[in-house]
């Protein structure tokens, strides 16, 4: 008896497709004569059409297709439809293609056909007339599918719904679609053909006989399901032409599962794929579908995330349906791969296997994913089979290790999994496991047990954000807070690690040893961290500073972040009590004399980090710096003061350059300890020391080893600088080119020196070299080297060296600074390094001052004894420090003074250079205190010094502010100052505020001509003329006011002298002293007349 014939025609197996995909004639000759005859068009073309291969293989290839051919039939109607004109067909076509874009697509009489039965017509017709009726369908079609406006439907088609002949029509639309590709593009007519009957199983032959376009079509039928909603016909169709692709070519599906991905498009498909194509055996360590899912629920692109999480939430909602079924099928393929986990325990097994833990924890994760993020509600099954998988022991590897930390992340993610209380007796006999078994871990490693003390310190102190936020960081996504976690504290805080427990748990955890931004995972560090800012330790009466010792000691670059955070959680805990009244103990000193010996330790000790140094002098700032807060708010109970002599001989400089040079491995640490630092050791922070440091650290080292002298040798070398000057500069070139560390040792050698270098003139390059290795020098033992020099340059006493100062001394009275030979003011190499060392001690007085006053009055407090009030201690410093700064003002003024007698030999050049060293200074004090400014010239200073101070000192606009005042004083000798300074002033800032400050100084001075006395009046004359003819110069509008009052003063003049004789001339000289501010004394030859006819003359010349 015959078989039944088949409804639809064989669909292309995936034998047939690969034999001719990768054109396998060896294949071909194989298959049965079903499955050639659905590549019947594309293998009648290949063997009619002139091949570029003319190799003996191809040619007996081609025998054998031929071979193929001959006994099938359809091979003669194939043949005969590549006979056709399709020159003629395409213009056909085009031009009712033409015609139906002009009417809209609607419905018409075609030009390629006529309008009879279309089944019944492609019987009859011969191969042309059934080109042109396929033809005719396929643009109405692609036209529809084209269309934006047209809503997706399927068309009824009488052609291509006739089954008795969809082989001639698969025949003749592979034909078409190969002779005329521009008019038909594959991409379209794959399109065209969902909106059809059959049209899937005549795509699949399509894609048959030309197998190059599988992905083209793939790849366009993907894009264009982009904005499909779920369980959409459209979608539907979609999906079932791609599946049925991909049973012809199923090694492409990983492929075409990337296409959906990429254009988050058909979700349904996607994991589908997955699981019919992609999944490998359940033997395997780790599925497809679990990569699969958690590489897209977990991965970092949001649109695909929440592209696959709104279709597996939608998908719950509806029990029916194929998308409802492919969650299903997930979920059970799911549950089956994690019963296989668990432990086996027939045969004994009593954890989980080895090979099985990374399997493990990555269904855990994705379990949890699919719960957080996809919104997935599980079963009972799956949830009492969740928890067997996270209460089982597991094995002590590293994979078994990570396994227990997301195991307990994964536990605190789902709270939902403890059902009832036999879940919850079992969630708690595995943490109290758990506890156990920490302990017997390597000592120092990233266990699940700091994380598990972590958790139960945030449980004690109810932060439940903590919890959350430490779950998504281990688990990799982020987790809702909603979450329920009642039961959760209770077994954590009451059954397994109450607080006393904890706390006596942490002190016995080791420290991590060489603790770093590499270590990553929850170490003991953030278990301590947080028991410190709860004050757990001292509720409990637990000592912690040892540890925290320790672990500063272990510390190492990259800085870990958490480290300078346990620094301030601890010297807080030892100056703020807690709950009880109780506080730490502070780091002791021996503890700290151990890391710094000595300022030069650094460059011969490496015992100790960087960064271990580093948070110890954090530690140390941050210390001073809640030491003196308390004492200005007035405790009573402060711990004690470290000596000021450990500060002293801390490397700060050179630990703070290594921080500043490595800024990427102490983000954390660098920026506070530069603001400790500049509040309590301000002279460290000069500028100019931090721009030689960065100098210092771009330049190059010496090329070869240089052997270096003893320091006795090198002072010897240097004190015949008059003898053999030739020598000392090559031996300073030499110490020049090398690291300040290794300059160090010479320090003591190099000031002791500089004294006698003043008996001699020396070269000049001495000088420099000098000065480049102090400088040097300068950026890494500034404390010390300042003390050296200010002893060396003391002024001798009957021949001997004063006393010897120390750091304190100096910081005490910064006026021993300028204490030195006068020889030395006369040298302006020394002159500069001198006003460095004034500039670093004046910045410290203030903060010296502050610690002074604040030890002091906690030892009147702790005596009980009354003393000055808060207030008059800041008000006596500040005056101190004021009258401090105007002296140092006042004696630098005096150094930029010429003196005939004394400077002997002494050149215009070296005058120049002091001054500007001076006036640079200057400049730095009045920007620092603008009040400073008003003191010294409230004081006044020689007149002769102003054309100096205005032109030299940029801050010298600040007077500007208080000229009315000084104008204003009763005093004749600040009036006339106050003239002077403002003619000054209105040469340099010809502003119009200064033209203001000009027009009071003419109206004062016309003011006290008219009311002085005679003598009082040619004191004032004689020193103010030069000035208003100064003002006059730059403001030439002041000239016509200036001018009448001179001609009234010469009318007063005139009538308290009739006896007085026409004016005399006034040589260049006496008008040159006159302007210079020289004492009216000093020009005694030219009286009051001849001066004011020489500033009339002199204001004439100004119009001129």
């Amino acid at each position: 008896m015959a078989a039944p014939r088949r409804l639809v025609p064989m669909a292309v197996t995936p034998r047939s497709f690969q034999a001719v995909y990768g054109v396998d004639v060896d294949l071909m000759a194989t298959l049965s004569e079903e499955e050639v005859r659905c590549l019947l068009p594309c293998l009648v073309r290949m063997s009619l059409c002139a091949a570029m291969d003319g190799s003996e293989r191809w040619a007996q290839n081609r025998k054998t297709i031929l071979k193929l051919l001959s006994s099938h039939e359809p091979v003669n109607s194939i043949v005969a439809l590549l006979s056709v004109d399709f020159h003629a067909l395409e213009q056909d076509a085009r031009k009712e293609q033409a015609i139906r874009s002009k009417l809209g697509g609607s419905e018409l009489e075609s030009t390629l056909t006529s309008q009879a039965g279309l089944a019944l017509e492609f019987e009859r017709s011969d191969a042309a007339s059934r080109l042109r009726l396929v033809l005719r369908e396929l643009l109405i079609l692609m036209g529809l599918a084209e269309s934006s406006e047209a809503k997706f439907y399927v068309r009824p088609c009488e052609l291509f719904e006739s089954q008795s002949h969809l082989e001639e029509i698969a025949d003749v639309l592979c034909v078409a679609q190969a002779e005329l590709p521009t008019l038909l593009p594959i991409s379209k007519v794959a399109e065209g053909l969902l909106r059809v009957r059959n049209g899937l199983w005549l795509l699949g032959r399509l894609v048959a006989n030309a197998p190059d376009s599988f992905h083209e079509v793939c790849l366009f039928l993907v894009s264009k399901a982009q904005h499909l909603e779920d369980d959409s016909m459209e979608g539907r169709r979609r999906t079932a032409v791609l599946r049925q692709l991909l049973v012809m070519h199923p090694s492409h599906a990983a492929t075409v599962r990337g296409m959906l991905v990429e254009h988050c498009a058909l979700p349904d498909l996607a994991v589908t794929l997955t699981l019919d194509h992609l999944s490998p055996a359940s033997s395997d360590v780790c599925s497809e579908i679990v990569a699969f899912v958690s590489g897209v629920l977990l991965g970092s692109d949001s649109r695909v995330r929440a592209w696959l999480a709104a279709f597996l939430r939608n998908a719950q909602k509806h029990s029916r349906g194929w998308n409802a079924s492919v969650v299903q099928r997930l979920r059970k393929t799911l549950l089956q791969q994690l019963k296989s986990i668990l432990p086996c325990r027939e045969s004994g097994d009593d954890c989980i296997p080895s090979q099985r833990a990374v399997q493990a924890s990555a269904l855990l994760r994705l379990y949890c994913a699919l719960k957080g993020i996809a919104g997935l509600k599980l079963s009972e099954e799956e949830s009492q089979c969740l928890l067997n998988v996270i209460t089982s022991p597991v094995p002590r590897v590293p994979a078994g290790d990570r396994l227990q930390c997301l195991s307990l992340c994964a536990l605190l993610a789902s709270p939902h999994l403890l059902m009832g209380l036999e879940q919850e007796k079992q969630a708690a006999e595995w943490l109290k496991q758990l506890v156990k078994e920490t302990a017997s871990l390597p000592q120092g490693s990233a266990s699940c047990g700091e994380t598990l003390l972590l958790v139960a310190l945030h449980f004690h102190s109810n932060q439940i954000g903590a919890i959350t936020d430490l779950v998504s960081n281990t688990l990799g996504m982020k987790i809702s807070s909603r979450n329920s976690l009642a039961r959760l504290k209770t077994i954590f805080t009451q059954e397994v690690f109450p607080e006393q427990v904890i706390t006596a748990h942490a002190v016995t955890v080791p420290v991590t040893p060489s603790l770093s931004a590499n270590n990553t995972g929850y170490l003991p560090i953030h278990c301590i961290l947080q028991l410190l800012r709860t004050r757990a330790f001292s509720k409990h009466s637990i000592k912690i500073k040892d540890w925290v010792v320790h672990q500063v000691y272990e510390a190492s670059a990259p800085l870990h972040p958490l480290l300078p955070p346990l620094i301030e959680t601890y010297v807080n805990t030892v100056f703020t009590p807690g709950a009880k009244g109780a506080t730490s103990e502070p780091i002791a000193l021996a503890q700290i004399d151990v890391i710094f010996p000595g300022e030069d330790a650094m460059a011969t000790d490496k015992q100790w980090s960087v960064s271990t140094r580093l948070l110890m002098l954090y530690y140390l700032l941050l210390y001073r710096d809640h030491w003196l807060q308390n004492c200005r708010a007035g405790s009573m109970k402060v711990p004690q003061e470290y000596p000021r002599m450990l500060y002293t001989r801390l490397p700060i400089m050179q630990l703070l350059q290594e921080a500043h040079r490595n800024q990427q491995d102490y983000l954390g640490l660098y920026p506070s300890l530069l603001r400790l630092l500049v509040t309590h050791f301000p002279h460290l922070c000069l500028v100019s020391a931090w721009l030689q440091a960065d100098v210092e650290s771009l330049g190059v080292g010496p090329l070869l080893k240089l052997k270096m002298p003893s320091q006795e040798q090198l002072r010897q070398a240097l004190s015949e600088v008059f003898v053999n000057p030739t020598r000392t500069m090559l031996l300073l070139q030499q110490l020049s080119q090398l690291q300040p560390l290794q300059q160090m040792e010479y320090a003591a050698a190099l000031v002791s020196t500089l004294p006698m270098y003043l008996q001699q003139p020396v070269p000049r390059k001495v000088w420099q070299l000098v000065c480049q290795v102090w400088e040097s020098l300068n950026t890494i033992m500034p404390r010390r080297l300042r003390t050296l020099t200010v002893n060396a340059m003391q002024i001798r006493q009957m021949g001997m060296p004063a006393r010897a100062l120390t750091h304190d001394d100096i910081a005490e009275d910064p006026l021993a600074v300028l204490r030195c030979e006068p020889s030395v003011f006369r040298c302006p190499p020394l002159v500069g390094i001198l006003l460095q060392v004034l500039h670093a001690y004046l910045s410290m007085s203030g903060s010296y001052l502050d610690a002074h006053l604040a030890s002091t009055a906690q030892v009147q407090r702790e005596k009980g004894t009354g003393g000055t009030g808060e207030t008059e201690r800041e008000e006596l410093k500040s005056a101190l420090l004021m009258a401090q700064d105007s002296a140092v003002v006042q004696i630098l003024l005096d150094m930029c003074i010429a003196d005939k007698d004394k400077d002997h030999g002494w050149s215009l050049g070296e005058l120049r250079e002091i001054r500007c060293l001076v006036c640079s200074l200057l400049h730095q004090m009045f920007i620092s205190n603008p009040n400073l400014t008003k003191l010294t010239h409230f004081q006044g200073y020689p007149t002769e010094l102003l054309p100096v101070t205005v032109a030299g000192v940029p801050s010298m606009h600040i007077c500007m502010d208080f000229i009315p005042e000084l104008l204003s004083q009763p005093q004749l000798e600040k009036q006339i100052f106050g003239i002077q300074l403002t003619s000054h002033l209105a040469h340099q800032f010809a502003l119009p505020r200064m033209l203001s400050l000009a027009r009071l100084a003419v109206n004062v001075s016309s003011t006290l001509m008219t009311v002085l006395p005679s003598d009082s009046r040619q004191k004032f004359c004689l020193a103010t003329l030069p000035a208003l003819v100064r003002i006059c110069r730059a403001f030439p509008p002041l000239t016509q006011d200036v001018v009448s009052m001179l001609l009234q003063l010469a009318q007063i003049t005139a009538s308290s002298n009739p006896g007085s004789t026409s004016p005399q001339s006034v040589d260049d000289t006496s008008w040159e002293q006159l302007e210079r501010g020289q004492r009216v004394g000093q020009v005694q030859h030219a009286p009051l007349d001849t001066a004011i006819h020489c500033a009339v003359t002199q204001l004439i010349a100004v119009n001129i």
